[in-house]
């Protein structure tokens, strides 16, 4: 390729390289502004993620701390329920032997009444 000599002709190459420059500055400078711009609404949903990760870490917490006392709390009514299953059986027992001993105190009376009307 042969650059013109004349002015006119020079002076066309030089607007049109110029205009040539500005057309890919231009490009240029719009893909690094997209490129920009994708990257900070990714950083936007990063921080947004973990804003919303540390949340639920937190609900997460509330609910394991909630569930584990839960767990407590039942341990210690399994625990009460036994012990007044236990006394319960005792009271049972107590209730048969006081009930033998009212037959057997019923019958010796009786007895006692049959010697001395006899």
């Amino acid at each position: 390729m042969e650059l013109p000599k004349d002015p006119l002709g020079l002076m066309a190459a030089g607007i049109a390289s110029g205009v040539g420059a500005l057309i890919w500055l231009r490009t240029k400078l719009s893909r690094d502004s997209a490129a920009i711009a994708g990257a900070r609404a990714e950083v936007d949903m990063i921080e947004r993620l973990t804003a919303e990760c540390k949340a639920l870490r937190e609900q997460l917490e509330a609910v394991s701390s909630e569930r584990n006392q839960l767990y407590r709390d039942l341990g210690e009514m399994t625990g009460a329920m036994r012990a007044l299953e236990a006394n319960q059986k005792m009271m049972e027992l107590q209730v048969v032997g006081l009930k033998e001993e009212i037959v057997s105190l019923h019958q010796a009376l009786e007895e006692s009444n049959r010697g001395r009307t006899a």
